[in-house]
């Protein structure tokens, strides 16, 4: 097996990988979610936020599955889906609703209650404004500075509150941004598979690096 097979082995794994491992993840997400809501009579913004984000990238590897493995490769779908985060195609979209799902989940984690709703407004609103413009020329800014203060926060918020979740996500979030800004295939395509299996087991809730969980 030559390195061209390599790399094409790996790509096709990170496909399934990603349309498969992650919506098991979204759904033993939200199982815990459900049951957590029936016992105490009300979501957990933060655990539904979580839901949220493994949700949409649920649906960004299903629909990069169907694009990119045979015998599917649904040509008609590319010109909808893109191929960055330069617009408000569905690749970019996605991506831009994930990182303010994450800022709003560090907001809800350190109780920064007028901050609670901001980044959803300014997301919608970017939202609505391309809508009636036609203009997203800010939005690759947007996901790359909230993406990045993301991060940080939610290393910031694991470390301070002793949160397993806002860590986990980001070292997900790490491994995830890392695949969008390193040019190199073959390390890119290793990276998914490792965020793949890391995801799967942090749904499960085997990733507690610290034994107290905040509420």
């Amino acid at each position: 097996m030559d390195i061209t097979q390599i790399d094409f082995f790996i790509t096709q794994l990170g496909y399934y990988f990603n349309a498969i491992l992650i919506p098991v993840a979204t759904a033993i997400i939200g199982r815990k979610l459900v049951k957590e809501k029936k016992v105490k009579g009300a979501y957990n913004p933060i655990r539904a936020l979580i839901f949220g984000i493994f949700l949409s990238f649920s649906v960004l590897g299903i629909i990069e599955f169907f694009l990119a493995v045979p015998p599917f490769e649904l040509s008609l779908l590319q010109e909808w889906f893109g191929e960055g985060i330069e617009s408000f195609d569905i690749y970019g979209f996605i991506i831009g609703t994930m990182v303010t799902l994450g800022l709003t989940m560090i907001f809800y984690a350190n109780r920064w209650e007028p901050l609670y709703y901001s980044a959803m407004f300014v997301y919608v609103g970017m939202f609505i404004f391309y809508l009636l413009t036609g203009f997203d020329a800010w939005l690759e800014t947007y996901i790359m500075i909230t993406g990045a203060i993301g991060v940080v926060f939610l290393y910031f918020t694991g470390f301070r509150v002793k949160d397993n979740g806002a860590l986990g996500l980001a070292i997900f979030f790490t491994i995830a941004f890392g695949t969008i800004l390193i040019e190199d295939h073959m390390v890119t395509q290793i990276s998914i598979l490792i965020y793949s299996v890391f995801i799967l087991i942090f749904s499960l809730g085997y990733f507690k690096p610290f034994k107290e969980v905040r509420a």
